[in-house]
């Protein structure tokens, strides 16, 4: 199995019940406290869940009925099929088109614009919908077939409910394709308080919810679901956090139903949650390439005054003073300075200091990077979007950017030892035989955004077949993401922080006492500092890193480069006094992350 899943355990004590287990399996004084037990409904549903996995393998592709959900949050705002950083039907239209392909039973539309439509529009103002109504559950029938009927109309009162009613039944949103169905997520219901939904004990979801993996199950007779792109709200539904019961609402929801995920490459953590909760297998899809932002409106017609008044003579007062006042009525505008006192009345070393301070400012928000775009499923990053991608990759690498000609060449085809030869200059951060290792690796990236490996990863998982494992992450700092199309684990929690990250979070800590120390404050003696999951799996740590950095700590790692605990370095060596660091934990990082908070406590 590719989904993790408690089965049993150690019962603890005599007389114990498992927590949530609708079985309630019940042990007796005569058995031992330290044998292992199984759970009968655990050991039931996995039994179920592997022999769906079965069926799904030996069913032939023109016979096979795939529900693939797409997503509405925020609802009721134009966001039916969003996704992060996922360009959602065109996409679709790609996975529709290799699937006909495959001989899946599927019509599939001409045009993504034809597809769109027939999903979003359809017959939706017919119903006062959303989207394309796909079918009614007539009220009476969600009655009878609602197992935890009693559960939701305590919190939501009687059904059909308010979401998705006309008040005689329930709508499902979505468009069917031949033996494909185009399904659209019904909201979670809370968008208000949407942690109402993941903390809020005997809390239930909405009558649609739950009646929409009813009829995916039921209705459509489904052989397997895919939920498309980054992400939904079934993960997130009431529950325990780990080791699902029958209780728990996802487990509910999904039940023995194959569930694959398309999950973007740089999200394992909340991709965590949709395994543990969800039990879903992820297909990783890769982020945008990245572009440098560029200047617009304001900021491009405040360069061009800048760089008229560097390019004056400075024996050209009054051009240069009137220029000065046109230099800070722009930067005030776009707030990049205060409007008052006017610059024209300082002396000359002030001024030039304050117009180079802006002028930096600028080609910083210039060259920050920016997705470029929407990621397609399908379709490879073309040459561009592969060489704005690798000059980033190499900038985190190298600690700066290369020099104008080095991604060209390695997209061109010269090896790493050409470049090394061509480009001295790139030895000046790094030494010879790691920049070699380092150019190797971006010449494999390449190769591997070359390939199309997302679509087939989707097909090959419906198959029934194994998803091999890939690190998520970003993959600016992670060239292991590639190729994506595999299923996502977060990190190797004894590597994090990993080295880059140290010194990575060493520079972000000096930065920060710099930044505080130039307002005039002495060195500072605490800073608060909250660390999220999500950012540090992203950056291998980096967090992490900026934390002990502050503290003067370092990871002590054993022989075997596992993360064993903390050491702190020499004062003579730090150079500064010890700053305390106050830390926050986001759930996520305390749920996924025990190594490390064990290490920063000590």
């Amino acid at each position: 199995a590719t989904v993790p899943m408690v089965y049993g355990g150690r019962p603890g004590a005599a007389k114990t019940t498992c927590q949530g287990c609708e079985q309630r399996c019940t042990f007796t004084e005569e058995q031992n406290p330290q044998d292992m037990f199984t759970c009968i409904e655990r050991t039931a549903m996995l039994a179920a869940r592997v022999a769906k996995l079965v069926d799904l393998r030996k069913s032939e592709n023109a016979n096979r009925k795939i529900a693939i959900v797409i997503f509405n949050f925020p609802p009721n705002a134009g966001n039916i099929g969003s996704a992060a950083y996922l360009s959602v039907f065109e996409s679709l239209h790609h996975v529709l088109v290799e699937m006909r392909q495959k001989g899946y039973t599927v019509d599939v539309p001409s045009t993504v614009d034809e597809l769109r439509e027939q999903i979003l529009i359809g017959n939706a103002k017919q119903y006062g919908a959303d989207a394309n109504v796909h079918t009614l559950i007539p009220t009476s029938e969600h009655i009878q077939r609602e197992r935890w009927l009693k559960e939701i109309e305590a919190q939501r009162g009687p059904a059909p409910g308010k979401q998705l009613s006309n008040g005689n039944g329930i709508f499902v949103l979505g468009k069917q394709f031949g033996n494909i169905f185009i399904a659209v997520q019904p909201s979670s219901g809370y968008e208000g308080d949407p942690m109402r939904l993941l903390f809020e004990k005997g809390f239930a979801p909405t009558h649609a919810f739950s009646a929409f993996y009813r009829y995916l199950k039921e209705g459509f007779e489904a052989s397997a679901v895919l939920h498309f792109g980054t992400h939904g709200a079934l993960e997130f539904m009431p529950g325990k956090q780990t080791g699902m019961s029958g209780g728990c609402w996802p487990d509910r929801m999904i039940s023995t139903l194959p569930n694959f995920y398309l999950y973007a490459s740089n999200n394992p953590s909340e991709g965590a949650i949709a395994k543990r909760r969800a039990g879903a297998t992820l297909i990783s899809y890769l982020t945008p390439p990245v572009t440098q932002a560029g200047l617009y409106a304001g900021l491009a017609d405040l360069k061009s005054s800048i760089e008229r008044w560097r390019a004056l003579d400075p024996a050209a007062d009054i051009q240069r003073r009137d220029l000065t006042i046109l230099v800070q009525a722009q930067a005030a505008e776009i707030d990049l300075c205060p409007a008052q006192p006017l610059w024209e009345t300082q002396d000359i070393h002030a001024l030039e200091k304050r117009v180079s301070d802006l002028f930096n400012a600028l080609l910083e928000l210039e060259y920050t990077l920016i997705p470029h775009g929407l990621h397609v499923v399908g379709q490879v990053p073309n040459e561009s979007e592969r060489s704005g991608l690798l000059q980033a990759m190499l900038e985190v690498s190298l600690g700066q950017p290369p020099q104008d000609g080095v991604v060209k060449d390695l997209l061109g085809g010269l090896s790493s030892e050409q470049i090394v030869i061509k480009y001295p200059s790139l030895l000046e951060n790094v030494e010879q035989e790691q920049l070699i290792v380092l150019l190797d690796k971006m010449i494999a990236s390449n190769q591997l955004m070359l390939q199309e490996t997302e679509v087939a990863g989707i097909l090959k998982a419906l198959d029934g077949h194994y998803i091999a494992p890939a690190a998520g992450g970003d993959v600016m700092r992670n060239p292991d993401v590639l190729p994506t199309g595999r299923n996502l684990h977060g990190f190797d929690p004894f590597r994090i922080p990993s080295v880059f990250a140290v010194q990575d979070g060493a520079k972000q800590a000096q930065k920060i006492v710099e930044k505080y120390m130039a307002d005039g404050n002495s060195i500072p003696e605490s800073i608060a500092i909250v660390l999220w999951g999500s950012d540090n799996l992203k950056s291998e740590g980096g967090q992490i890193g900026q934390a002990l950095a502050l503290m003067g700590a370092l990871p002590r790692f054993d022989s075997y480069g596992r993360l064993a605990g903390a050491t702190l370095i020499p004062l003579a060596e730090l150079g500064r006094p010890r700053i305390d660091v106050v830390i926050t934990l986001s759930g996520i990082f305390r749920d996924l992350m025990p190594l490390q908070i064990k290490l920063l406590a000590e």
